[in-house]
């Protein structure tokens, strides 16, 4: 993209390409591993929802048999004391989601944007404690396969994939 302007701190980093068609939907997330995460739209206008700090995912789980819900567009967060951010993101716009923040997006037009996850000294031990916890469901869920030869060795082969697709800096 001639012209493009980020910031220098992504010049090592390959950006992830995002497309979508209109009215399409991104469920409900905490993005990828816990890592921050900057938007930047080339062209759409998005409406988008941020929940604002960490636990609030704790109140969706508890309205929602202890699940994060995949679509809350239909919930009444008011009512359910949820804080969240509601906002319209348009072209040439970014929005950075904080390292654990629960985010989902309407895409009401075509959509092309280009996405950054990134981890660091600040937000690291989110990062670890997460992988951890996933490691320890695949665990858990494979536990009838034990002795399979190589199950601990496939239990990490999701997680260090994860790994090996970040950006350290």
């Amino acid at each position: 993209m001639q012209g493009e302007k980020f910031p220098p701190f992504f010049n090592d980093q390959i950006p992830c390409g995002y497309r979508a068609i209109a009215h399409s939907f991104t469920v409900s997330n905490v993005g990828f591993s816990y890592q921050c995460l900057l938007i930047r739209t080339v062209c759409s206008d998005r409406l988008s929802r941020l929940f604002r700090l960490p636990g609030e995912e704790k109140k969706l789980q508890k309205a929602n048999r202890n699940k994060i819900p995949v679509d809350v567009r239909d919930r009444d967060l008011e009512e359910m004391g949820i804080n969240y951010a509601l906002f319209d993101q348009f072209p040439g716009q970014a929005v950075f989601v904080p390292s654990g923040w629960y985010h989902e997006v309407l895409n009401l037009t075509d959509c092309v944007s280009i996405n950054h996850n990134w981890f660091n000294a600040a937000n690291v031990a989110h990062v670890w404690d997460h992988l951890q916890d996933q490691l320890e469901l695949v665990e858990k869920s494979t536990e009838d396969v034990r002795d399979t030869p190589g199950w601990n060795e496939q239990c990490q082969v999701s997680d260090w994939s994860l790994i090996n697709a970040c950006t350290w800096h």
